[in-house]
């Protein structure tokens, strides 16, 4: 019996001097969700997508797969780019955008899609479940999506996608989660490892979630107008210790 080939997953990051932080956050959460479940369909290719040649470079060595885009304001045309390029390449890849400058509002979002016609989903608020959940229906419903059938995505809250006629749908939007601390620390699981830290000149620690202003000069202002969550003091603490151990 032949082993099934795992779907790679490959991440889209610009800056290599420091962790790309909802990167890690997603990718350390999807490997953990439903007791690991997405490990035994997908494999998350180690680094991160940062120019043309090395994204043609990765997906030539594991071929097509899923693309996660975090979204900002300084690398957004990158990311742009790399998921054209990819697209072209190999069109059987998924792309799937989310972050600050991801478009949240019905406008945005039909001009987005139609500008840049190689992004397949849009995500909308905090990435980890949606993510998961993401993986977790294309790989049920490969067969499905392979045949243009995108049907199922309607179940996911927090994603705009083509459907099959070219329209949009739009999903309603996702709760946001009150414990924070059920997703898993990248850096304290290993999705972060000491081996990468030696390029890094710096790393981010987030210490909680949410902002009761809605500054218009906000670049993060994704969790803008809401309650505050904290994660545990145990958390930022041990994330202090690990970047400490690797200068």
């Amino acid at each position: 019996m032949i082993e099934a080939r795992r779907v790679p997953i490959y991440c889209v990051d610009q800056i290599s001097n420091h962790p790309p932080l909802a990167l890690g956050m997603i990718t350390a959460f999807a490997k953990a969700y439903k007791g690991g479940v997405l490990n035994a369909w997908y494999d998350f290719v180690p680094g991160y997508l940062t120019e043309g040649a090395a994204a043609q470079q990765a997906i030539r060595e594991h071929g097509a797969g899923i693309l996660l885009c975090s979204n900002y304001i300084w690398n957004l045309q990158h990311n742009l780019l790399i998921s054209k390029l990819v697209k072209s390449l190999f069109p059987a890849s998924i792309t799937i955008h989310g972050g600050p400058s991801a478009p949240k509002y019905d406008y945005n979002c039909e001009e987005y899609f139609r500008d840049h016609p190689h992004v397949d989903i849009v995500a909308r608020g905090e990435g980890e479940e949606i993510a998961a959940e993401l993986l977790e229906q294309l790989a049920l419903h490969a067969v499905d999506y392979a045949a243009g059938d995108t049907g199922f995505l309607a179940a996911i809250p927090g994603i705009t996608f083509r459907a099959p006629d070219g329209t949009l749908v739009r999903t309603p939007d996702r709760p946001v989660k009150r414990d924070v601390d059920s997703f898993p620390s990248p850096y304290l699981t290993g999705a972060f490892s000491d081996e990468d830290a030696k390029g890094w000149r710096a790393a981010i620690i987030e210490t909680n979630r949410g902002c009761p202003y809605g500054c218009t000069y906000c670049d993060w202002g994704s969790a803008t107008l809401s309650k505050i969550r904290r994660f545990s003091m145990e958390r930022v603490a041990g994330e202090i210790d690990w970047m400490a151990r690797n200068g």
